[in-house]
């Protein structure tokens, strides 16, 4: 199953939210990166506009994500993060280690790799669970460390509620809804602060995926 390529179900999902650039993550729920890929010969494009308190506000960042799948178990991309005024591109690519049979899928992966970021490295496992897929996993950040928590549940055509949280003082716990239709899907979600003082996060994402597979 997977969401921010074609999956199949989702509802709650926990994660952890960590480093203050990279709150926008490849093939992932609201805010968690997952185990799932984007499948070998597809592109996906995704714009996410993260503002605190409200979208495209003062202070919010934006993101334009890119991810090929490049094997079964390999996807890679490059995005570009917009924020205080300029503009950093960084790579990312995830390694799916397992597919789900006995044991969860896992994969590892990392992002924000360029100059004047810290890569951040993370592990991902996923199982289903019923009508619902669990995520669950750790993250890495210089020396930061952070868990991973998270479910996701279909409840109609191509519609997907989302929620999920991470640790650590820069994390949220986040709520959201996915609609998917026909490769194109929108992501709108919102969330709560771990630390006191802190403002809310709401998310907007919108995505295309584009197959070139014969």
């Amino acid at each position: 199953m997977q969401r921010k390529p074609p999956y199949s179900q989702i509802l709650a999902f926990f994660s952890v939210l960590w480093c203050a650039r990279a709150l926008a993550f490849p093939t992932s729920l609201n805010v968690m990166p997952t185990a799932d890929l984007v499948e070998p010969g597809s592109l996906r494009l995704e714009f996410e506009n993260d503002g605190y308190s409200r979208l495209f506000a003062s202070g919010c960042e934006s993101y334009l994500l890119t991810q090929v799948g490049i094997t079964p178990r390999l996807e890679a991309g490059l995005d570009f993060y917009h924020y205080d005024g300029k503009t950093e591109p960084a790579l990312n690519a995830k390694y799916l280690l397992s597919a789900e049979g006995r044991y969860p899928q896992a994969a590892i992966g990392v992002l924000d790799v360029c100059p004047g970021l810290k890569p951040f490295w993370y592990l991902a496992l996923a199982r289903d669970v019923g009508p619902v897929r669990l995520h669950w996993g750790a993250a890495r950040s210089g020396s930061n460390y952070s868990g991973l928590l998270g479910a996701e549940l279909e409840v109609g055509r191509g519609l997907y509620l989302l929620a999920d949280w991470r640790s650590g003082p820069e994390g949220y716990a986040t709520a959201g809804i996915y609609w998917e239709q026909r490769g194109s899907a929108v992501n709108v979600a919102i969330g709560f602060p771990n630390a006191s003082g802190e403002s809310r996060l709401v998310l907007l994402n919108i995505s295309r995926t584009l197959s070139f597979a014969h």
